[in-house]
């Protein structure tokens, strides 16, 4: 829960130096979701569903660890112990804020302007949280009240197919957007 708040927090405060934002620097925003979005895709279906030797611990972790504990026919938190299954590694998490997100808001700070390199970074992070927050929720039981908010029966159902062991190195990369997996046309409807 605490990676949920600290890419929320984040995002705040690069938003809190924002100043004198253009119409045209608001642009960042779609380009920033589709980029998190192909980033989560990427490493979702490379180096956390096959075996890639710099990242074999990423591997190791999900489909391992992650994708033993939780199967879909036993998709459900229960207890603590579950928690730490469901979110993000520290590694993961450094990895995609510092060789990712931060190189990424960097470089359109420098090519654009100060508020598009912010406003790239708060958008990564504010994805990141949506991420994990949606993918938690996708762990919880079916008549859990989060499981009220409107789309989230839906990503869960996405998420609950690829956790099937058959399906997982195939479909449903993607948590709550799965625009990569149209794209990319790993998408499989969940029934």
């Amino acid at each position: 829960m605490a990676v949920i708040g600290g890419s929320f927090l984040l995002s705040f405060f690069a938003i809190l130096f924002i100043s004198g934002l253009s119409l045209i620097e608001l642009m960042v925003i779609p380009v920033a979701i589709l980029l998190a979005n192909f980033v989560e895709y990427a490493f979702h279906r490379w180096p956390m569903h096959s075996l890639v030797k710099p990242l074999k611990k990423m591997y190791r972790t999900h489909s391992g660890k992650h994708h033993r504990y939780f199967t879909h026919e036993y998709m459900n938190i229960e207890c603590d112990k579950d928690m730490r299954e469901v979110f993000a590694t520290g590694t993961v998490v450094f990895s995609l804020i510092f060789f990712i997100v931060i190189p990424a808001s960097l470089f359109s700070a420098f090519f654009f302007s100060l508020n598009v390199g912010l406003l790239m970074f708060a958008t990564c992070m504010i994805y990141y949280g949506a991420y994990e927050s949606i993918h938690f929720m996708a762990h919880l039981n079916d008549d859990h009240v989060l499981l009220k908010i409107p789309f989230m029966k839906a990503a869960k159902a996405h998420h609950q197919l690829h956790h099937n062991t058959r399906l997982m190195r195939s479909w449903n990369f993607n948590i709550g957007l799965p625009i990569m997996d149209i794209l990319f046309k790993t998408y499989k409807k969940a029934i």
